[in-house]
């Protein structure tokens, strides 16, 4: 590989002809030099990463396999638990069914005996407030003709009563009209134009 003529000319400038082509050929037998050792690092770095790749194509090849052996293996587990799983679930709903069954007869006497004793008690409750009925209609009535026999007793009473107080009103209206009279006449005695205005008074003419 030759130099760039731009860089020998300068270096012919600077150094002089002879030594600028003495320094050109060491320049370029250095590049050539470093060509060759870039080749051979490059072959040597191009083995070590072929291999390095080989060995990571084998690492990936075992990961591989082995996840298709761990997939196969938890398929089977799957399988085996699904199959188990079903088997359970069926065992307990036959379970749970006969459990229903059971409960249901059970309800269903239990609930025939409490309507047994449930009419048996309303027939009682029926009876006794019958009973009752019968009883309290009968003191009530009783109640009903004391409290008349009372209230014609007190309407009698009072009655009577109003009549005494009639009389008595009569025989005092009586004695007053008696006196009142006696006063005009003894008025009239003393002075008749006080007899007058008295009997004005009383309305009496």
């Amino acid at each position: 590989m030759s130099i760039p003529f731009s860089l020998y000319e300068k270096l012919e400038r600077k150094f002089g002809r002879d030594e600028a082509v003495e320094i050109t050929k060491m320049i370029e037998d250095f590049i050539t030099e470093m060509r060759q050792k870039a080749e051979t690092i490059g072959i040597e770095k191009k083995l070590e990463l072929k291999d390095e790749l080989t060995k990571e194509l084998a690492s990936k090849a075992d990961i591989m396999l082995s996840r298709v052996e761990l997939e196969g293996k938890i398929e089977t587990v799957r399988a085996e638990l699904e199959s188990k799983i079903e088997k359970v679930k069926t065992e307990l709903e036959s379970k749970i069914e006969a459990v229903r069954t059971e409960l249901e007869g059970k309800i269903e006497k239990v609930k025939t005996e409490l309507e047994s004793k449930i009419e048996k008690v309303r027939t009682e409750l029926e009876s006794k407030i019958e009973a009752v009925r019968t009883e309290l209609e009968g003191k009530i009535e009783n109640t009903r003709i004391e409290l008349e026999k009372k209230i014609e007793i007190v309407r009698a009473e009072l009655q009577t009563t109003r009549a005494e107080l009639k009389s008595e009103i009569e025989r005092l209206n009586l004695k007053l009209n008696l006196l009142i009279v006696l006063v005009i006449i003894a008025l009239t005695l003393m002075n008749p134009v006080v007899a007058e205005i008295v009997k004005k008074w009383f309305g009496i003419h």
